[in-house]
C-alpha cells in the first residue's frame, strides 16, 4: 500500500519552511542540547526515571533528545515521530552510529493527525517546543491523542519556551518581541505576550483530563 501523501514531506505548519536544509538539522540538534543542558539533563525532574520503560517523542526532529535519553537510560525503549522524512532519516542514521537502534526507532508521522499507536502504548509521551508546528486550535486534539496513548499513571511531558530573557536588551530584545508577535499572528500562541502559550497549557491539560499536573520554570542563559 502506498504511503499517504502527507508522508512525502509536504508543507506543514512548522515555522521553518526549508526542512531539507542541512543547517536546520544542525540547528535543531544544538537547540535540543541547549534545552537539555538548561534543565539539567534529559529527565531530571523525574524522581524514578528508571521506571519509565517505553517513551514516545512527538516532533522529534533530528532525534537528539531521544538519543541522549537512550544513552542515559539503557533499559528504556523510545519511539520518535516527525513529519519530515529528512529528519527521520538523519535521526535513524545517528541512532545506528551510536549502536542504540535496537532500542530507538523513528517513524514518519503527522502529530496533528491521530497517532498511529494503540491505546496505552507508552509510559511517557514527550514533546518539546511543539509551538514550532502546533497552532492553538490544534492542541485539543493532540491533548486527547497524547492521553489516549499514555498508559494509566503514565506521564505527559511538555517543554515549551516562555518569557523573554530580562537580560536581553537593544536589537536582540526587539528581535525576540518580533518573534513573539509573529507566533501570535500565525496562531502558535494564545496571547500576544511572551508567555502566550505556557500560560494556558496547564489549564488546558486539566480541562481534557490530565491529573497531577506539575510545572517547573527554567532559565536559558545566552552568552
Amino acid at each position: 500500500m502506498p504511503n499517504p501523501q502527507w508522508k512525502n514531506d509536504q508543507p506543514t505548519t512548522y515555522f521553518v519552511p526549508d526542512r531539507h536544509n542541512k543547517n536546520e538539522l544542525f540547528r535543531l540538534a544544538i537547540q535540543d542540547q541547549m534545552i537539555t543542558q538548561a534543565i539539567g539533563g534529559v529527565l531530571t525532574e523525574q524522581k524514578e526515571p528508571e521506571r519509565i520503560r517505553r517513551v514516545l517523542d512527538i516532533g522529534c526532529g533530528a532525534g537528539s533528545w531521544i538519543i541522549e535519553a537512550a544513552q542515559t537510560y539503557p533499559a528504556m525503549s523510545l519511539v520518535g515521530i516527525d513529519i519530515s522524512p529528512r529528519m527521520v532519516e538523519y535521526a535513524q542514521k545517528i541512532a545506528r552510529t551510536q549502536s542504540i537502534s535496537d532500542r530507538v526507532t523513528f517513524q514518519i508521522m503527522d502529530a496533528l493527525r491521530p497517532l498511529e499507536f494503540p491505546n496505552e502504548s507508552f509510559d511517557m509521551v514527550n514533546i518539546r517546543l511543539g509551538n514550532s508546528f502546533i497552532r492553538t486550535w490544534d492542541w485539543p486534539q493532540l491533548y486527547l491523542e497524547m492521553l489516549r496513548v499514555t498508559r494509566p499513571g503514565g506521564i505527559i511531558r511538555v517543554t515549551e519556551s516562555g518569557a523573554i530573557d530580562d537580560n536581553i536588551k537593544g536589537v536582540h530584545l526587539q528581535i525576540q518581541k518580533a518573534f513573539v508577535s509573529a507566533l501570535f499572528r500565525a496562531g502558535h500562541i494564545f496571547k500576544h505576550e511572551s508567555a502566550g502559550l505556557t500560560g494556558r497549557l496547564q489549564g488546558q491539560f486539566k480541562q481534557y483530563g490530565a491529573q497531577g499536573i506539575q510545572t517547573k520554570e527554567y532559565h536559558q542563559v545566552y552568552r
